[in-house]
């Protein structure tokens, strides 16, 4: 136990300096040694609950804007995107996990648009403009 509150005492350090994507990590990180349990043992809603806010704070360390209607074009100048789509994944199951329900449609829903931003962006790359049928 000691052990997390050092690692969060780590993360805030981390994010005053500016290191937004490794406090989030290391925050991440946190909860999963947080959540960790003893063979033969499961993790009760209150476990959830408490780690769900640490997640949630993470998702800007990722460069996603709370508010979906924030996002700039390129996804990808916000961060890698495959680890966004994780991070939102964890913030998604963690919130259901603490049946927060409302919230975890939020989510699912902002899950989702991230990954139709990021599908769109890559099939507007891989789309020629000139398609022959048109061209010739």
């Amino acid at each position: 136990m000691f052990y997390i509150i050092q690692q969060i005492r780590g993360d805030i350090m981390k994010m005053h300096i500016g290191f937004k994507r490794k406090c989030a990590f290391f925050s991440r990180l946190a909860v999963l040694f947080r959540l960790h349990v003893p063979e033969g043992e499961q993790r009760s809603v209150s476990d959830y609950r408490q780690v769900y806010p640490v997640l949630y704070r993470t998702i800007s360390g990722y460069g996603m804007p709370e508010n979906p209607k924030d996002f700039i074009g390129d996804l990808t100048r916000l961060g890698p995107v495959q680890i966004q789509r994780r991070a939102l994944h964890e913030v998604f199951m963690s919130a259901l996990r603490a049946e927060y329900y409302d919230v975890a449609i939020r989510h699912l829903c902002y899950l989702l648009q991230v990954r139709n931003l990021s599908l769109f962006i890559a099939n507007k790359d891989l789309t020629d403009p000139c398609v022959p049928a048109r061209c010739s």
